[in-house]
């Protein structure tokens, strides 16, 4: 039987198994803090992944299961950063000359300042 060793921090649980039969170390490590992409899962299951692990801290008990949530449509993040090639691709202001947003459809959403 495996032998679990626990390491809890704040954001970060990790647990290390290791099986004595076959001398083998198993890892699982669980992020509990939202990844920076969490408003692509907002945008296509409809769910406030923010407002749902408030409430699970408070002691809650989590109001979806994973088999009752279903994804709807498609989502891509976008940034724009700005690069100088010529200086080792070190970070770089300057002006945008030219913007095109996609055609304005129903199923489009821009999110961001004036479009940016």
């Amino acid at each position: 039987m495996p032998q679990p060793a626990l390491l809890n921090t704040p954001t970060q649980v990790r647990l290390n198994l290791y099986s004595t039969r076959k001398a083998i170390f198993y890892f699982l490590e669980v992020n509990t803090r939202l990844q920076v992409e969490h408003p692509v899962t907002e945008e296509t299951t409809g769910l406030d992944l923010v407002q749902l692990q408030i409430e699970v801290a408070q002691g809650m008990p989590l109001k979806v299961s994973s088999e009752n949530i279903k994804q709807h449509g498609h989502s891509i993040p976008v940034r724009v950063c700005a690069e100088d090639p010529e200086n080792n691709f070190f970070p770089a202001t300057g002006d945008i000359l030219y913007w095109s947003e996609p055609i304005k459809r129903p199923a489009v959403t821009i999110v961001g300042k004036n479009g940016l």
